[in-house]
Order: C-alpha cells, then structure tokens, then sequence
C-alpha cells in the first residue's frame, strides 16, 4: 500500500474534464459547444470556489470493503487541477477529495480541499451512527458532501454530509491564518470512483495515482454542483432526478457534471465505456476498465425503495438492441402496408 491507497490488478474508474469543451464534432462556433459566461459560472464544469462553495451528491450501495490488504481507502470523487505539483504548498495546486477509510472505527468519510499550501486533507465527517459496517450494508444510500468559505462565518471552512436526504454531521474547520479560497478553475480533471493524481502527505507526494484506492461498490446519479446546495436543496431534490440544461438555462446553472447512467448498454464497448453528462456541458467521461458486467439499466431510486420510478431518458444511440428492434418492427409494418 501506498499511503493506504492500493493497486488494483484491473483498474476501473471513469476520468473526465472539466472544460470548457467544443462542439463533440470539433467545431467551436457551433451551438453545442459549452458556452463560456464567467458571471453566470459558466466556465469550468469542475470550478472549485470555497466563496461559493462545492457540493457533491450521489447514491452507493456497498457490500463490503475492498479489504485493507488491498486498499484501506477507497475513493469516490477525486478533482484536481492537472499539470501543477501536487505537494501541499504548491502555488496552482487545487484538489477535492471524497473517499472512504476503512481503518476507521467511526464514519470512515475522509474530505480533503486544498488551494496551494491552504486548506486541509484527510478531515473525517460524519456522525457515530456512521460507522464503516452501516454504510456497507447491500442496500442503497444517497450521500452529499458540501463544502463553503466565508458563507457562514469568516474565520472558518464549513463541510456537512448529508445521508438519505438527511445532516448527518457538521465540521467547522477553523482558517487561522489561511485566506480565502479564490477561484481554481484552471485545467481541472477529475476521476470517479478511484485516485486521480498523488496525494500531497507532508509536502512529499506520494506514487499512488489515477486508478489507485479502486472503490468497491455500486454508483448511481453522481452530481457535482459548483456551489454550496443548502439543506433544502438537498431535501427536495435527494430521490429524485435533476434538470440539466445548464449550457442553456439558468435554474441549475451551477450543475457542473451530471451522470445519470441512463444511456442505456448497446453491447458497444466503444459506446458503452462513454458515460454521459446530462448536465449540459459536455463533462462526458470514459470508463477505464469498461467490461460486460460495468453497467446496469437499474435505477438506484427505485430500488432503494425511495420512488416507484425513474423517469426513462431517451435513447441517443442508434445501434441500441431496443432502437433496432423498434425499427425492424416499423419498416415490417410499412412493407405490409405498402402490400
């Protein structure tokens, strides 16, 4: 193990970008491209700002830990601004770091949020309900973890889980003497579901890279918000499904990456490794380690019991089993009428 993070023999995790993108057939007039509105944080689709805040939400279930002589910390969502250093005081350095430790006898949530040599790493959250074995146990659950500066109060970082629409637990990290955040919108990526980039320990990076700290479970309607969503939001809005359109409209603009995994399985590894943004702005990610067995077209709203059913998104992909079957039956029904 490398700082607790280890290597899996098959890696699996879906990377992404945060933009601005081009049009997905390359032409930057087009009216598909991410339009770019600094006032409306139009800009990075994974801007981290702790004036404003971050949030991330998503549903896991879980049966069981990867094992602590494979990795002790597995991770969720990693952001992180590509090309800089990674060690703790490194001027352009920008990360934010959900992930599970199973060495924890308490809530096993670790956040790290970092701007250079500020912020913090490793900041446990969560209640003493909490515990590793409650969150691991086969049944669906929706967490979120938000993140503000300066929103509440001046002299402190604000982080909240939130599990099953609920606060779980509120941690109060004081600045001392650490400014504000500004804004990191500078190239940022991101990975889903396993280590992005090595982690600064001490002002020594570690080896531990993309695909280390492999989570093991299930995920379903990630979301990542450039702002802090308050109590409300998350309440309303925890089972069930968001809008997107955040290219477009105003409502969600600060939706920033939406996967919703709902695309459907066409059988195509080439299309099925893609992973769809469903927020507007192009974030689509590509699944490393794509296999057979990687999607599933359940809905993890459903079946955690919390909505009778999860509205159906169209199908985009014209080789899809059920488009193809849908046209061989019409093109029969023509022929007959032609008949």
């Amino acid at each position: 193990l490398d700082y607790g993070y280890g290597l899996s023999s098959t890696k699996e995790y879906i990377y992404l970008s945060g933009g601005p993108h081009t049009d997905p057939e390359g032409n930057y007039l087009s009216g598909t491209a991410n339009v770019y509105n600094a006032t409306k944080t139009r800009e990075s689709n994974l801007k981290l700002n702790a004036s404003l805040g971050n949030t991330i939400e998503f549903w896991l279930k879980k049966d069981a830990y990867a094992g602590n002589t494979k990795t002790e910390k597995e991770v969720i969502f990693d952001v992180w601004t590509s090309g800089s250093a990674n060690t703790t005081g490194s001027v352009g350095h920008g990360r934010l770091l959900i992930e599970l430790d199973s060495t924890m006898s308490s809530s096993p949530f670790k956040v790290t949020f970092r701007s250079g040599s500020y912020g913090f790493s490793n900041t446990q959250i969560g209640d003493s309900s909490l515990t590793p074995s409650a969150i691991a146990d086969g049944k669906w659950h929706h967490y979120a973890v938000s993140l503000s500066q300066g929103i509440e109060t001046q002299s402190e970082t604000r982080v909240r889980l939130y599990v099953d629409g609920q606060l779980n637990n509120t941690v109060r990290i004081a600045r001392n003497a650490d400014p504000l955040f500004g804004s990191i919108d500078r190239h940022l990526v991101a990975s889903v579901a396993s280590l992005g980039a090595p982690v600064a320990t001490s002002g020594a990076g570690s080896t531990a890279t993309l695909g280390w700290g492999k989570l093991s479970g299930s995920l379903d309607e990630v979301r990542f918000w450039k702002a802090e969503r308050t109590p409300e939001d998350i309440g309303r809005n925890w089972k069930t499904p968001v809008h997107g359109g955040a290219n477009k409209y105003d409502f969600n603009v600060d939706l920033g990456v939406y996967y919703k995994f709902n695309e459907g399985i066409t059988t195509i590894e080439s299309l099925d490794k893609t992973v769809l943004d469903y927020s507007g702005r192009l974030s689509n990610g590509v699944f490393t380690g794509y296999s057979s067995s990687s999607r599933s077209t359940a809905s993890a709203l459903v079946d955690s019991g919390q909505a009778k059913k999860e509205f159906k998104d169209p199908i985009i992909h014209k080789n899809h089993p059920s488009v193809q079957s849908l046209l061989t039956a019409k093109k029969a029904l023509g022929e007959s009428h032609d008949r």
